[in-house]
């Protein structure tokens, strides 16, 4: 959950130099101000948080105490977050790695979303984000040129193991699971009921990455024939190499 607003923009646009201080009969702790700002901006989360303890100890006037405060929360907030942030870029980047675009781009906009970023946090996320988006344009102007390729009903023929000349429910269940042409994306589709109407049926089905489409499904002797015909795509050409029966 992001810190509430004044911390956040705190954090976001970060404060890079030390506050006034009221010192008078009190001790002044400008240089710990400016030693918690330096490990707050070079992203010492733990050590910012030690250094405002050992500032605690001195004698500071109400003010300071109030900034020392304000600091805490702040970095407490960063302490608990940062692995996870850094987790999530991580997640980010093996999906471009791997050239799954979009799914980076979905990890880095959660990250946005759920965090208060820092500046240098800021500063990762946009490099991510551009690589994202650059991926996603690639693709894009690619997959524009190929689809008109593979519109139209695609066939999966499975060899099934018992005897579908055994199947005589009303309905048959099954799963679908999905590889990009080039390999390197995957789909699934929750659980599809195909209502029979003696050895054959029909069936509408969505799977994980937003693809709608219908279908129908024959029982043959000793085979299933699954038919699909693709009606919308939210993503690449994605080719049904796999199916589960439930009988």
């Amino acid at each position: 959950m992001k810190i509430k607003s004044a911390l956040c923009a705190i954090i976001s646009t970060g404060i890079l130099s030390a506050c006034t201080l009221n010192v008078y009969a009190y001790d002044d702790m400008s240089a710990n101000l400016q030693h918690i700002i330096d490990y707050y901006n070079n992203g010492y989360f733990y050590e910012m948080l030690d250094e405002i303890s050992w500032a605690r100890q001195m004698d500071l006037s109400p003010e300071d105490i109030g900034i020392l405060d304000q600091w805490e929360e702040i970095g407490v907030y960063c302490a608990s977050n940062v692995n996870a942030i850094y987790t999530e870029f991580g997640r980010a980047q093996s999906y471009c790695d791997q050239g799954l675009y979009y799914e980076a781009s979905a990890v880095l906009d959660n990250i946005a979303a759920t965090y208060s970023l820092t500046q240098a946090q800021w500063g990762v996320w946009s490099a991510k984000k551009a690589d994202a988006n650059a991926g996603i344009e690639k693709w894009g102007a690619r997959s524009s040129a190929e689809l008109n390729r593979y519109l139209g009903t695609h066939y999966v023929e499975i060899n099934y193991a018992i005897d579908v000349g055994s199947v005589t429910e009303s309905s048959i269940t099954f799963s679908l699971s999905a590889t990009r042409s080039d390999g390197m994306r995957t789909a699934d589709t929750d659980l599809i009921t195909a209502r029979l109407s003696g050895r054959s049926g029909s069936f509408d089905y969505i799977d994980s990455r937003g693809n709608r489409g219908t279908g129908t499904i024959s029982l043959g002797n000793g085979y299933i024939v699954v038919n699909i015909n693709y009606t919308r795509y939210a993503d690449w050409y994605m080719e049904y190499n796999n199916v589960t029966f439930y009988v």
